[in-house]
């Protein structure tokens, strides 16, 4: 799992610029290595309107296809954690959107919480939202599972 940072200074993780050249050079030169990409700077990949300042945080709206999609259809080992607030607000920023990337990317996408505290209840929200996704027939329940935990089994060698 590789954290993305948008600048040096005030941030921590593997810096890379807007489009994410650092990570697609890396992808490129090792092929079989499964980077799971994480962070504010990698979800803002997933819509057109990236800048330096909302790389960020989190940006919200409607999600015209961003430099995400590109990059996943070019290098099947990149893959998506959905841990912490990033990867979540992605994606419920817009639920058509989520919907079409969730269905489109179902196989190499990571359900995961790196917070678990009574004060961060954001994981709960995010649970529900994908629950109803699936309850609403807006993804289906083989990649509703596969997010939720075979993938990550898959990806570790794990027999559940």
């Amino acid at each position: 799992t590789i954290h993305i940072a948008p600048k040096v200074g005030d941030f921590y993780g593997i810096v890379d610029d807007i489009g994410l050249p650092r990570i697609a050079k890396m992808l490129k030169k090792h092929p079989d290595l499964v980077i799971l990409g994480h962070s504010q700077a990698f979800w803002a990949e997933i819509a057109d309107n990236i800048d330096e300042v909302n790389r960020c945080g989190y940006p919200d709206g409607k999600v015209k296809e961003g430099n995400l999609q590109k990059l996943l259809r070019e290098y099947h080992n990149l893959h998506c954690d959905l841990s912490a607030g990033s990867g979540g607000k992605a994606l419920m920023r817009d639920p058509e959107h989520a919907a079409r990337f969730i269905e489109e990317f179902a196989d190499r996408i990571h359900y995961g919480m790196d917070v678990c505290g009574q004060n961060h209840s954001f994981h709960v929200g995010f649970a529900k939202f994908l629950e109803d996704m699936h309850a609403n027939k807006m993804i289906t329940t083989e990649n509703y599972e596969k997010i939720m935990y075979k993938n990550t089994a898959k990806l570790l060698n794990i027999n559940i």
